[in-house]
C-alpha cells in the first residue's frame, strides 16, 4: 500500500466524511450501505491487519461483487480515510477533574483505541486524518488543556506532544515488545551483556534493578512527567 500523494482521493475522502454518507452513486440496492461497507472492512482489518485490506476482500466479506463497493466509495485511500474515523468513534466526555485528569482520561482512552486496534496506529501514521470524529478528539484535548494556564500556542504544542507519547507508547506496546519470545529473547540477550565489558552501563542499570518488573508503567511516568513540565513552566510564568 502507497503512501497517499493524491489531491483527488483526499478531497474526495472529505466529501464522503463530511457530507451526505451512504447513497450509492446509481441504481439502488438497499441490502448494501457506506456504513456497512465501513463496518466490514474494520472486521478485516481487525482479524488480519491493514496489509490484508482490499476492496476485494471486503466485498468478499458482505457477499457482494467489488463492482458493487465502487458504487458507494471510489477506493481503498478513501475507504482508510473512512475506517479511521469510524474506528475513532465520539471522543471522550470530561470526567470533572482538573486539567490533569482530563488529559490523563483523552490519553488514556486514546492509547486504548491503539491497543484494542493496531491497524488504527499504522493507518494514522500514513493517513493524516480528516473526519469529525477525530476533530472531536482533537477539540477535546485542547478543553482538557485550556485551565492548564499555557498561552493558545502552547496548549497547542502540549496537546501535539501528549499525542506523541500516546503514539509512541501505543508503537512499544504493541509492536514486538509486547510478545513473549521478544521477552524470552530481550532476556537471554541480557544475560549476555551482563558479563561482556563492552556493555557496563547496561549491565549496571540491569543489576540495579532498572529492569526489574512493578513500578510506574512506562506511559503513565512519561505522561506524569509531561504534566510536571506543564506546571514548572506554568510556575515560571507566573513568577516572572
Amino acid at each position: 500500500m502507497s503512501d497517499r500523494s493524491d489531491d483527488s482521493e483526499r478531497k474526495r475522502s472529505f466529501d464522503l466524511l463530511w457530507g451526505a454518507p451512504g447513497r450509492p452513486a446509481r441504481g439502488p440496492r438497499p441490502e448494501l450501505s457506506l456504513d456497512a461497507i465501513v463496518a466490514a472492512a474494520i472486521e478485516v482489518a481487525d482479524r488480519e491487519g491493514l496489509g490484508a485490506l482490499s476492496m476485494a476482500r471486503v466485498a468478499a466479506s458482505l457477499g457482494v461483487s467489488t463492482m458493487a463497493l465502487y458504487r458507494y466509495i471510489p477506493g481503498k485511500s478513501e475507504l482508510i480515510d473512512l475506517m479511521i474515523d469510524s474506528a475513532l468513534g465520539p471522543a471522550p466526555s470530561p470526567v470533572g477533574g482538573d486539567w490533569r485528569a482530563e488529559v490523563a482520561h483523552w490519553a488514556t482512552l486514546s492509547l486504548g483505541l491503539f491497543l484494542k486496534r493496531p491497524w488504527l496506529l499504522e493507518a494514522i501514521m500514513r493517513f493524516a486524518p480528516i473526519g469529525p470524529n477525530w476533530l472531536a478528539w482533537f477539540d477535546a484535548a485542547l478543553g482538557a488543556l485550556s485551565p492548564s494556564g499555557l498561552s493558545p500556542q502552547e496548549i497547542v504544542s502540549a496537546m501535539l506532544m501528549i499525542d506523541g507519547h500516546v503514539r509512541s507508547s501505543a508503537q512499544v506496546m504493541v509492536g514486538v515488545t509486547s510478545t513473549e519470545a521478544w521477552g524470552r529473547n530481550f532476556g537471554e540477550v541480557l544475560t549476555l551483556a551482563l558479563s561482556d565489558p563492552r556493555y557496563a552501563r547496561l549491565a549496571g542499570l540491569a543489576q540495579a534493578g532498572g529492569f526489574d518488573p512493578g513500578g510506574e508503567a512506562p506511559f503513565d511516568f512519561g505522561l506524569r512527567r509531561i504534566f510536571e513540565g506543564i506546571e514548572a513552566h506554568v510556575g515560571r510564568k507566573g513568577a516572572a
